[in-house]
């Protein structure tokens, strides 16, 4: 998911409360809770109708998307916009990235293949593919480990946006000229990816919620739009830092207004859900960012809930469905667990998921994060005309 912004002790408190930005803290805590609400709708629906259940929720992928886009837009512009763009620094943002999303992905999937074997069960046939993100980048996602569909559009993402810019940027001489190609390359990623997108829709094979769900929603080529659209808001934070603070108080309010007509909508019309609602939310997302970015925590339980449900979105994203629904509590329930109270069932999903993320976090995750402090990042010399991000984005 999302890069965190901070360093951290490994309690899992911040090393420096100051450095971290609540208001994304807040954001990510949301898009987290969001995803394991959704997913956790069939465990009660006996109780509550699952239309009904989801009608108060926004799509948290999408919310992560934008976020990601942010953070890695602000490191993005350090390394090839504020520096000449070379190997090195294009190397350095990968090791780094990948050491913040790799471990924790490789682990789980390693644990559901393994499990799937042991049972006899069989795996898709190419699930090789996930091993390098493969599984949905032209083809529709299997039924297997079904999370993963975003996260494959997060590492191409990450690997083919700084591998453009290396290229259009790096015979450019002044810091200047890099923020304009740059600012005209993340356009036309959200131009060729919002067409490719409609041409799928377009394209016939699109009937139903399912087919769209699969074809378009999840697929790598049709989604990396939304991490662009993060990444302008990183632009725009730092290359019109007055215009950023001015729009908090009307971005906030056109976002959340955004945020429920496109709710609204998607629920209720066919068309705009097909056509318009992949685009609408992560622009309502990142009219919220001026806000947000803007936001300080004060202190008190509720900050520090946000703060560490925050820290354990990543871990989450990755066991709460498949880990725990799919393997854990079929093992802990047995073959009556449906038969089981729907309550308890859906009380043991929440606890599962916050106890094995926290545990994932502490002894895996966050060690994995500190072997990225063994790559120094390359020297930065400051150009004329170039921006000055600030705090350092992890």
């Amino acid at each position: 998911m999302s890069a965190d912004p901070t360093l951290r002790s490994a309690s899992g408190f911040a090393a420096d409360p100051g450095r971290r930005l609540f208001g994304l803290d807040l954001l990510r805590a949301v898009a987290i809770l969001m995803v394991v609400y959704i997913h956790g709708g069939y465990l009660i629906e006996t109780i509550v109708p699952y239309s009904l259940y989801i009608w108060p929720t926004v799509d948290g992928v999408s919310l992560f998307f934008v976020l990601s886009g942010y953070l890695i837009g602000r490191i993005l512009i350090r390394s090839f916009v504020e520096v000449p763009a070379d190997m090195r620094s294009l190397t350095h943002f990968w090791i780094r990235r990948w050491f913040r999303t790799l471990p924790n992905y490789y682990l789980v999937l390693t644990i559901l293949v393994v499990q799937v074997l042991v049972s006899g069960s069989v795996l898709p046939r190419d699930w090789p593919l996930y091993y390098v993100f493969g599984q949905n980048l032209f083809s529709v996602h299997p039924d297997f480990f079904p999370e993963a569909w975003s996260l494959a559009i997060e590492e191409w993402f990450y690997l083919l946006v700084p591998m453009l810019l290396l290229v259009i940027l790096k015979a450019v001489p002044s810091a200047e000229q890099r923020a304009r190609r740059f600012l005209l390359a993340i356009f036309a990623i959200i131009i060729a990816v919002t067409v490719a997108r409609t041409i799928v829709v377009f394209s016939g094979d699109v009937a139903d919620y399912g087919s769209w769900d699969s074809l378009v929603r999840k697929r790598v080529f049709t989604r990396l739009d939304a991490i662009a659209i993060g990444v302008l808001g990183a632009y725009a934070s730092l290359y019109c830092k007055d215009f950023w603070f001015r729009s908090r108080i009307p971005g906030a309010v056109t976002g959340l207004i955004l945020v429920v007509v496109d709710r609204y909508f998607f629920m209720t019309n066919d068309f705009y859900g097909a056509f318009v609602s992949l685009t609408v939310l992560p622009v309502a997302t990142l009219l919220l960012l001026p806000m947000l970015t803007s936001m300080r925590a004060s202190r008190g339980a509720g900050p520090w809930l946000i703060g560490w449900i925050s820290r354990l979105s990543y871990s989450m994203y990755l066991v709460n469905l498949t880990l725990v629904q799919g393997v854990l509590m079929p093992m802990l329930f047995g073959p009556t667990a449906e038969a089981s109270p729907p309550l308890l069932r859906y009380f043991v999903y929440w606890a599962m998921t916050i106890g094995i993320s926290w545990a994932l976090y502490r002894f895996w995750e966050f060690p994995m994060m500190n072997l990225r402090d063994r790559f120094p990042e390359p020297v930065v010399h400051d150009t004329p005309g170039s921006a000055q991000p600030g705090a350092r984005e992890r």
